[in-house]
């Protein structure tokens, strides 16, 4: 059981560090309109980094070093945004599946435990509880 609650935490909190990541992709995404509102035109900035000063006075730096066109930057976030919801899709479910199995072995565990009590009970304990209600408990 540890091995699964162990495995299961370790997915779960690796599912949830992909959220960080997620915006700093939307960041980049960000950028890049940043970029094509401050050129004009398709993100063709100049090798070095320049601040563009929007209409609110918010001040972003701007940079393209690599003077790719927006389409393409925009295209390689993409495929990083669905590679991120893919290791979050599986990392959740590898997380979920161990906890649930985790739990499922504690409850049996709980009741053969219950059950070998009940068992050794004397004559006088099935008197007062009803057999009804001892078979409710087991099966909840």
């Amino acid at each position: 059981d540890y091995v699964l609650i162990i495995i299961g935490t370790l997915s779960a909190a690796g599912a949830s560090a992909v959220f960080p990541l997620v915006f700093l992709l939307y960041g980049q995404i960000v950028g890049v309109f940043v970029d094509i509102n401050a050129s004009g035109k398709n993100a063709t900035i100049s090798q070095t980094p320049k601040t563009v000063t929007s209409p609110y006075g918010v001040e972003c730096l701007s940079s393209n070093p690599d003077n790719e066109s927006s389409s393409n930057r925009i295209e390689s976030v993409i495929y990083l945004y669905v590679g991120f919801g893919f290791i979050s899709l599986v990392l959740n479910y590898i997380g979920h599946v161990c906890w649930n199995t985790a739990g499922e072995k504690q409850i049996k565990k709980m009741r053969e435990s219950l059950y070998k009590t009940i068992i050794r009970q004397d004559m006088a304990f099935f008197d007062i509880n009803l057999s009804g209600d001892l078979n409710s408990i087991l099966t909840k």
